[in-house]
């Protein structure tokens, strides 16, 4: 048998209305019990400066740190050492060895970091 859509009848949409309304007054109700019940709990939640609890701040064994610290930096190929202040260092130490104008390639003072940083 093939099946056949029912029409629905008018009564249905009469009842359908009444429901709604009946959410409505529900709904309304229900957010003032919700309201007076939020003020309720603000009012005992709220607690005296003296008496709060002060959160300790978390305290690693010694160690963790440190060895999640290396992790980290075997981790990463990037220098540690900016290269600018590490370039003025260099320069700064071949001043005083020498009198003469040394220049440098910026390959050289990369190689010098990469080496100082590995050591």
């Amino acid at each position: 048998m093939a099946r056949v859509k029912q029409k629905r009848t008018p009564s249905r949409f009469a009842n359908n209305q009444e429901s709604i309304n009946r959410n409505d007054q529900w709904s309304c109700c229900l957010q003032q019990t919700l309201e007076t019940k939020r003020e309720k709990n603000d009012s005992v939640n709220k607690v005296r400066p003296e008496e709060q609890v002060k959160v300790k701040k978390r305290r690693y064994r010694p160690g963790t740190v440190a060895l999640r610290e290396i992790r980290r930096y075997q981790k990463t190929t990037d220098l540690l050492i900016a290269r600018a202040p590490f370039q003025r260092l260099i320069r700064e130490i071949t001043q005083e060895l020498s009198v003469e104008g040394i220049r440098y390639q910026t390959a050289a003072l990369i190689a010098l970091q990469e080496a100082a940083e590995i050591s």
